[in-house]
């Protein structure tokens, strides 16, 4: 079934989403992107842009979701997507990353 490009683009950010969280939001890549979601290296570049610009909507859609992991590594590495978290969800961040040192 084909998607339309707003659900297709949904579907690319859920993939991207998972891997961050798996693998490290700084580890993503177009081709790990397109393994996870079926889908070519072309169209996840198409839907999706530069890494920066994933990386920036992979860390806005971390934050809203509140993926503990990804955000705590946007903080560490001083992201200003990151640095929109509530307080709550920096807390959380903090937490996670005093039990990794």
């Amino acid at each position: 079934m084909r998607l339309d490009p707003k659900e297709r683009t949904e579907t690319l950010l859920d993939a991207a989403l998972r891997l961050a969280a798996a693998d490290g939001w700084q580890a993503l890549t177009r081709d790990g992107i397109a393994r996870e979601a079926g889908v070519s290296y072309a169209l996840v570049t198409q839907r999706l842009g530069t890494m920066e610009q994933i990386r920036r909507s992979v860390m806005r859609r971390a934050v809203q979701q509140r993926v503990v992991c990804v955000v705590a590594e946007g903080l560490s590495r001083g992201d200003r997507h990151a640095g929109a978290a509530d307080d709550a969800l920096r807390a959380e961040c903090a937490a996670l990353m005093g039990e990794r040192k």
